[in-house]
């Protein structure tokens, strides 16, 4: 087995998400660890949705190979990155249940809208689902992508708003920066 990002990605993930879990839970399910975990999680979720979602962009836009491996290990990542957002899932579970008991604050729209998407994506991150669905596989995968771009760029620009916190902050630009790399990248692709 050759030791590179797309053989690495998903057991990597697993596992410092499983002991991040083990150290934010080891005295139990508190509010403070929870809520550490639930930040970690997002944070991990947004990287690895970045590197996936903007590998074409970037590979498209700086053609000299250096984003190759990330283009090559983008399925990899897009599992990975489902991986990271089902602990962060687990997360918000056991802070709705087990640290506060109610469930009366839960919102639940757009949550299992995007989650089916982030799920519809991962199942289908293989070349038998690409054969097999044809043209709809792509459509799946770009309104699958938008919407979870749109939920992370909601939420983290909402948080920077409410909380004034600068990781906020940078996590709302990498969004937006995001979005810029997926236009200049079509408008290079229609250019040409």
């Amino acid at each position: 087995m050759t030791w590179n990002l797309k053989n690495l990605a998903v057991p990597v993930t697993t596992l410092a998400l499983a002991l991040a879990a083990a150290a934010c839970w080891s005295s139990g399910f508190t509010q403070a660890g929870t809520g550490a975990f639930i930040r970690l999680t997002a944070g991990s979720s947004l990287v690895l949705f970045a590197l996936a979602w903007s590998a074409s962009s970037l590979h498209r836009l700086l053609p000299d190979g250096r984003w190759r491996p990330v283009m090559q290990a983008r399925r990899q990542l897009g599992i990975a990155f489902a991986i990271s957002h089902s602990y962060h899932l687990l997360g918000i579970v056991v802070l709705f249940h087990f640290v506060w008991g109610d469930w009366s604050e839960f919102e639940v729209f757009p949550g299992p809208l995007i989650y089916a998407a982030i799920y519809a994506m991962a199942f289908t991150s293989n070349d038998a689902s690409v054969r097999a669905l044809g043209k709809h596989w792509k459509r799946l995968h770009t309104v699958g992508g938008y919407l979870i771009w749109v939920a992370f760029t909601v939420s983290y620009v909402g948080n920077a708003v409410q909380t004034g916190r600068p990781q906020h902050y940078l996590f709302a630009a990498v969004c937006v920066a995001l979005l810029l790399l997926r236009v200049a990248a079509w408008r290079r692709q229609a250019a040409s």
